[in-house]
């Protein structure tokens, strides 16, 4: 059947919507900062659905048309890339091309030999081509043979890859382009509908092709909604396990992407991670139970946290993280530059992640070296050595990902913080020792009483944690400080209880304000260690705050003031015990707490929910809130269920054609019933004619009689009758329409009496 113009038009827009989707959203990804790939993409793909048509209209055979195909699409690919902003206007074009071709050259030896690419434009020219071959093949199977699977799948593909390195921002792509897609489906269906219904003379209206397109919209639009609504699963460590095994290829093939394009920009935007760069001081917190992580270890750990990001600013009752830039990581490269410090342990983690679209990188204090390409926030000292404040994967973590961390943790004992040098570092005294004006008299009185006795900072750290944890009450469900008053005064003085944000504030700025370098990190605590498996797993219930003081060659050591936590068990160490222990009693000073201070200087913070809640919208185990299933999936999951339902749809279609042709002809149908009457479990000898035949089947399905005849008469009249007019009296699909469902109706009715 010739398609008409209206027909041709809509099925090559609803083509040309699918590519460009896929086109969009690479575009949108901004995975290559220095050159535009929108319209380079765009313009490749619609040209390549232009040569693709007009060559599945020739009558060039595929070989020739491929060929065609393959010189069509490097002059493209060679002009539009060559006029990018990669190339400049007074470079020749011989130059450009020159340099296109060693760069592939390049890449493809440092692919061979394991290293990692870092040419931007090498992703740039291999998209191009993949949209080349998306658009061309997306209109020739369309147009020259109709395999629509071939058509969607390549295109689906290539649109989820690009989903799982920016999640957040294009998941209104995947639902247009699934639009899309279900709308090219029922266009082509009904195409095929009517090309075999002018074959077999079936009459029908010339709307019926508006109706049904409408009816597919309404029905499309309606299976998107469901879907965007749908709930997530929670996080389950037992899914997770499963889920990582299954999901192993598609990790090794993720880590070769990495490594071959690893100058994407394709850093972890919008991930559901609950440590942001500042920390309010505000009212209550609810981390649900969410499984959030396990962490492998060779044997259990003396103390352990895993940091997430490092604030160094306070003002306002908010906590800062220190300005700096980011810095790729790539896990060839050697291990982080940070400053050299005595007693350190090089300890290897491996974190096994839980949450959807994850993007920090924990690791316990302090990291050197990863598995994964990281970005690391950092400052540098006056060695030029890395002060790094956070680090986040360059690509999102899905559920059951994991990684590896090297950290150099402090062993350092008490007697060595104790006789700790005080000549601090010029940008640890600039950066570390701020106390902002509103911090009140008392406050600053009351560090100066408790460390008044102790001669070095240690033993001063240790007396300001202990009377912390001794006289602060435990409590994640406080109101908002008043918007009148500091929100560490009112913590220590009046309200006097609180959680680890505000434990943690109230040691640094107490600290910081009798002359110890000071500042608050960020993470989880340990969690819950299991021996058999050697591992920590750690919920959002453990997410945790802490303070971190700065000794002179032992570098940031941490120390832990929350009451419901384990204070650190450090070893004495050689040498003289005194001083003060961990879990000491501090001196009564009830009566400084107790006394008023007239000069009371006051601020006025925002107070706001705490940002842990974000655990309770990632699947919380407990009664969290469930957020949509396009927000929080994994992408390679869902394609894989995606790619199963389509597989299965594929196998539907070919085993209805593969009906189709058989029976479609009068042999073939005659043929179906002989198989249909062994299933029934009816035996036929050589002699038995087809009208005998037809008799022994009628007896047994007496509702099918009609069709039944019908189909053999028709078989008896084509074989044996010389006249050849009559062959198309029966249209045999709609006779097995009828006769399929009572066959198999009877068949089972006999299986299950004959079981009995």
């Amino acid at each position: 059947m010739k398609r008409k113009p209206a027909e041709t038009i809509l099925t090559l827009f609803l083509v040309w919507g699918m590519v460009s989707l896929v086109a969009l959203s690479i575009g949108r990804a901004d995975l290559v900062r220095t050159i535009n790939m929108q319209p380079i993409l765009l313009w490749t793909g619609t040209i390549g659905i232009v040569a693709g048509y007009a060559l599945a209209r020739s009558r060039f055979p595929a070989l020739t048309a491929s060929i065609y195909a393959f010189v069509y699409g490097a002059f493209v690919l060679g002009v539009l890339i060559g006029k990018s902003e990669a190339y400049t206007a007074d470079q020749l074009w011989r130059e450009r091309v020159a340099d296109m071709v060693s760069r592939q050259i390049e890449f493809f030896l440092k692919v061979a030999s394991g290293n990692t690419n870092r040419d931007a434009l090498i992703f740039v020219m291999h998209t191009t081509v993949v949209l080349w071959v998306l658009g061309f093949t997306a209109a020739w199977w369309t147009f020259r043979k109709t395999r629509i699977w071939l058509v969607i799948l390549p295109n689906a593909l290539v649109m989820l890859s690009v989903i799982y390195y920016a999640p957040p921002t294009l998941t209104w792509f995947l639902a247009a382009f699934s639009l899309f897609t279900m709308l090219y489906i029922a266009q082509t269906h009904l195409l095929e509908s009517q090309r075999e219904w002018q074959r077999a003379s079936v009459r029908y209206g010339n709307t019926l092709a508006g109706h049904f397109l409408r009816s597919s919209l309404i029905v499309a639009l309606l299976t998107l909604a469901l879907v965007w609504r749908a709930p997530a699963l929670p996080a389950n460590a037992a899914v997770g396990d499963t889920i990582n095994r299954v999901n192993e290829p598609w990790r090794l093939w993720r880590d070769g992407w990495q490594r071959w394009y690893s100058a994407l920009n394709a850093s972890a935007q919008g991930t559901s991670d609950p440590f942001r760069e500042t920390l309010t001081l505000g009212g209550a917190r609810n981390p649900g139970n969410t499984l959030v992580m396990d962490v492998y270890v060779d044997e259990e750990l003396p103390y352990a946290y895993w940091r997430s990001t490092t604030a160094d600013f306070y003002q306002d009752g908010e906590w800062r993280i220190r300005p700096g830039e980011t810095i790729t990581y790539f896990p060839e490269d050697d291990p982080l530059a940070i400053p050299e410090t005595k007693a350190r342990q090089e300890v290897q983690q491996i974190f096994v992640n839980y949450v959807p679209n994850a993007g920090t990188i924990y690791g316990a204090p302090e990291m050197i070296a990863s598995d994964q390409q990281i970005l690391v926030r950092t400052d540098y000292d006056a060695n030029q050595a890395l002060l790094v404040s956070a680090a986040r994967s360059r690509y999102v973590l899905q559920a059951g990902d994991n990684y590896e961390v090297t950290s150099l943790m402090s062993s350092a004992d008490q007697i060595q913080l104790r006789t700790a040098s005080t000549n601090y570092p010029a940008e640890i005294l600039d950066g570390y020792l701020d106390v902002p004006d509103v911090i009140t008299e008392r406050t600053r009185e009351l560090a100066a009483r408790l460390t008044a006795p102790y001669d070095n900072p240690y033993d001063k750290a240790i007396a300001v944690q202990n009377f912390l944890r001794n006289t602060i009450t435990y409590n994640d469900q406080i109101d908002a400080p008043p918007h009148d008053t500091d929100p560490i005064d009112y913590f220590l003085f009046e309200s006097q209880e609180g959680f680890c944000n505000y434990y943690a504030s109230a040691m640094a700025i107490m600290l910081r304000s009798v002359g110890i370098p000071t500042r608050l990190s960020r993470g989880f605590a340990s969690g819950e260690y299991n021996a058999d498996t050697k591992a920590y797993r750690v919920r959002a219930r453990d997410s945790h705050s802490w303070p971190e003081v700065y000794f002179p060659e032992y570098g940031w050591i941490q120390f832990e003031p929350t009451v419901i936590i384990n204070p650190i068990n450090r070893p004495v160490g050689d040498g003289s015990d005194a001083g003060l222990d961990e879990d000491s009693t501090p001196p009564d000073l009830s009566d400084l707490i107790n006394d008023d201070f007239s000069d009371i200087e006051e601020l006025d913070p925002t107070s706001f929910q705490d940002e842990l809640n974000n655990f309770q919208d990632t699947g919380s185990t407990d009664d969290a809130s469930e957020p949509s299933f396009l927000s929080q999936f994994n992408p390679w999951q869902v394609a894989g269920a995606v790619l199963t339902v389509l597989f299965a749809g594929l196998l539907i279609v070919l085993a209805n054609r593969a009906n189709r042709n058989v029976e479609g002809t009068i042999e073939g149908s005659y043929s179906r019933l002989d198989l249909w009457a062994r299933w029934l479990g009816l035996q036929f000898s050589a002699s038995h004619t087809p009208n005998e035949r037809a008799e022994v089947l009628v007896a047994t399905v007496p509702d099918g009689e009609m069709p039944i005849r019908k189909l053999t008469d028709e078989f008896v009249r084509k074989t044996f009758s010389s006249d050849k007019k009559n062959d198309f009296l029966v249209n045999t699909l709609t006779e097995w329409r009828k006769l399929r469902p009572l066959l198999f109706k009877t068949g089972l009715r006999r299986k299950v009496r004959r079981d009995k």
